[in-house]
C-alpha cells in the first residue's frame, strides 16, 4: 500500500470518528478527531461561533444523542484526495436533522 493510500485511510478514519462522535454525542470518540487546541468555527442557530474545542465538547455532552432519538446517521463524505504532494482534509456535510 502506498503512503498516499495510508494517509487517505487515516483521514477517512478521523472523519468517521467525527461522524460517530456527533451521532452518539460521544466526546471520547470526538477527541480522536480533533487536536485538543482546536477551535470550531461556523454558524449555529444563525450566529457565527468561534469555540475552543473543550467548550464545544461540553455542549456536545449536554445534548441528546441523535442515535438515541431514533434519527438516522446521514453524513456524506464529499471530497478526499491528493493535490500535488499534499493530502487534503475531507470536506463533508451533515444531512442530520
Amino acid at each position: 500500500m502506498s503512503s498516499k493510500n495510508t494517509d487517505l485511510d487515516k483521514i477517512t478514519q478521523t472523519v468517521q470518528y467525527y461522524f460517530d462522535g456527533m451521532y452518539h454525542s460521544d466526546t471520547k470518540t470526538l477527541k480522536k478527531a480533533f487536536d485538543p487546541d482546536a477551535f470550531l468555527h461556523g454558524y449555529f442557530e444563525g450566529q457565527l461561533v468561534h469555540l475552543p474545542f473543550n467548550v464545544w465538547l461540553k455542549q456536545i455532552e449536554g445534548r441528546p444523542a441523535p442515535s438515541k432519538n431514533g434519527e438516522a446517521l446521514r453524513y456524506e463524505n464529499c471530497v478526499c484526495g491528493y493535490y500535488g504532494q499534499h493530502c487534503s482534509g475531507q470536506s463533508f456535510r451533515s444531512l442530520l436533522g
